[in-house]
């Protein structure tokens, strides 16, 4: 155990990263997932990487901020305000999901079992909410996407946000429609990306790894402008 969490400003936090709890199967409903809540607890504190927050909803040790039930009953485990080991990228420091993100556990084990509609409805409500009330677009990744050492979390049923079909996409979708959008076709990404624009589910500053030549790169100025002006964006 290596003592106090550490806390950071609301105003930094950018991420939000999608995990399971590779037990199976799901809490069923919110008595279930409070169990299961307390459970997790005791199990965290026994790892190296463990830190105590202030215990303000109940829970001490919890990696994560949200859990969520099958029937998308949400409980908050901690405050936002305390940085929690979830997503094991500390390394990447400005883009960290550890250090600048939220952690939310949908419960059961998606390598076997579907997250349910409840439930990615309850996690995108979160996601929207948190951006609607700082005023603030983030970036969405299941806890594999952003994991240096690699992980099967989120699972296979809960897939990736590249991933078209995936569940995560969905989740992310829903959250774009509750904004009044919608999710941003390839295109349109690949050129918010190289303009700099934030969208949903692009990076602030992202990175292009294979930069579009130039005859492509009009195409696909006039192909974002068009989609932008449908949007209000």
């Amino acid at each position: 155990m290596s003592g106090a969490a550490t806390t950071r400003s609301l105003n930094s936090i950018r991420y939000f990263t999608v995990h399971h709890a590779a037990v199976k199967p799901g809490a069923k409903n919110l008595e279930e997932l409070k169990r299961r809540a307390a459970s997790y607890d005791r199990t965290a504190r026994s790892k190296p990487w463990a830190t105590a927050t202030g215990k303000e909803k109940g829970y001490e040790w919890n990696a994560y901020h949200w859990m969520i039930s099958r029937d998308g009953a949400v409980l908050q485990v901690q405050l936002t305000k305390y940085m929690r080991h979830h997503a094991g990228d500390n390394a990447r420091r400005s883009e960290s999901h550890n250090l600048w993100g939220n952690a939310i556990l949908l419960d059961g084990d998606f390598r076997f079992e579907t997250p349910t509609e409840a439930q990615m409805q309850a996690a995108s409500q979160i996601i929207y909410e948190w951006e609607r009330d700082h005023k603030i677009s983030t970036t969405v990744r299941a806890h594999g996407e952003t994991s240096i050492k690699g992980t099967s979390c989120a699972g296979q049923n809960v897939g990736k946000s590249t991933q078209a079909g995936s569940n995560l996409r969905h989740i992310i979708k829903l959250v774009n429609e509750k904004h009044g959008g919608t999710l941003p076709d390839e295109n349109e990404m690949r050129i918010r990306a190289l303009l700099g624009v934030r969208t949903w589910v692009i990076k602030r500053r992202a990175r292009i790894v294979n930069p579009v030549k130039k005859n492509e790169l009009a195409l696909l100025i006039a192909h974002i402008s068009a989609r932008m002006a449908e949007l209000g964006a």
